[in-house]
């Protein structure tokens, strides 16, 4: 259901979920594609599969891959000789898991696809695209992921990178890059693989971006505890957007309920929540209201409920636009105790 009462356009992308994050390409299968990604939370326009290649646009050069120190290529250069590491800044995608430490170029084909509703950590290439064994003390710690070991991030990141070999575990990357510096981006990593991360504590995306690039963001979370042990405990939380410009601020609001919170640690799926609902309010000089449906995604208790959630939930609209995807860690922020 919708209400609305001032018929304004709420521009939103499109957000696709893990099952989406992989194109068929003849017998390999694309995590990304050379096509751009914009470096804030509203990647993706195409209202279909996701394009997770990286943002072409990041690092200093504008390119996929920055090589600050050139190859000799002169007359006399011999193309076997071992040049040693090249320093280079690259955007791809970092995954790691069991005796797996892996990095490929945002564009690279994928060795295998990824299963419908399943992330997997062990991301490689597949040839000629390249895999690379990454470490070093610029490395920065991919999302972990919800259900299953290991974790992926997109990244930006700066190292030296070896010739070519056999490098990592039993010799099955194709180089080692050790990494000085890196940047990780939770909103496109969250864009392109839905569920299937876990938000670090400072991450809060709502996808589609509907921030101002002026404005200040906010986030609330109350806490309800009822009188009757029976009734269950409701949680309201908003994300609050464009707070300071002038027409209006934008709420993103999930609501939930829970019966049972003496469990800690848990995945706790949609489906499996005594009620939930995802809305987006429009508070300027005429209020607009946008009630999502079929929401999908996963609420994650933690430390005893003291601190706050992490919380991922999506939802389709009722007429057909874009859908919308609460994304984030959020402390508590009020606390209420009903007689």
């Amino acid at each position: 259901m919708r209400t609305t009462v001032f018929r304004g356009l709420i521009a939103m992308v499109v957000v696709a979920g893990c099952s989406d994050v992989a194109d068929k390409n003849g017998d390999a299968w694309r995590l990304g594609s050379d096509a751009d990604i914009d470096a804030s939370a509203d990647a993706g326009t195409d209202g279909g599969r996701r394009d997770m290649g990286g943002p072409r646009d990041i690092g200093p050069d504008a390119g996929p891959r920055d090589m600050t120190v050139p190859r000799d290529a002169g007359p006399d250069a011999n193309p076997d000789a071992d040049l040693g590491p090249q320093l280079v800044t690259v955007t791809g995608w970092h995954s790691s898991a069991f005796e797996h430490s892996g990095f490929i170029e945002a564009q690279a084909d994928l060795a295998s696809p990824l299963p419908p509703g399943v992330c997997d950590p062990y991301v490689l290439a597949a040839p000629p695209a390249e895999s690379w064994w990454v470490s070093g003390p610029g490395l920065p710690a991919p999302h972990a992921m919800v259900e299953g070991i290991g974790g992926i991030s997109l990244m930006t990141l700066t190292g030296r990178l070896s010739e070519r070999g056999e490098h990592g575990h039993l010799g099955s990357y194709d180089r080692e890059f050790v990494v000085d510096s890196g940047e990780r981006y939770p909103c496109q990593t969250a864009a392109a693989l839905g569920h299937c991360v876990l938000p670090s504590r400072a991450d809060v995306c709502v996808i589609p971006d509907i921030n101002d690039p002026d404005a200040t963001m906010r986030s609330t979370l109350t806490v309800t505890y009822p009188g009757a042990a029976t009734t269950p405990v409701s949680y309201e939380l908003h994300v609050i957007f464009n707070e300071n410009v002038g027409d209006g601020r934008t709420d993103a609001v999930v609501q939930w309920q829970l019966d049972n919170t003496t469990n800690t640690s848990n995945v706790i799926r949609v489906d499996q929540l005594s009620s939930v609902g995802l809305r987006q309010e429009r508070h300027g000089l005429f209020y607009s209201e946008t009630v999502y449906e079929q929401l999908d995604g996963w609420i994650v208790y933690s430390e005893g409920n003291a601190d706050g959630w992490y919380v991922s939930v999506s939802g389709k609209d009722p007429v057909g636009g874009p859908p919308l995807h609460v994304w984030g860690w959020f402390d508590v922020t009020e606390t209420i105790a009903l007689p």
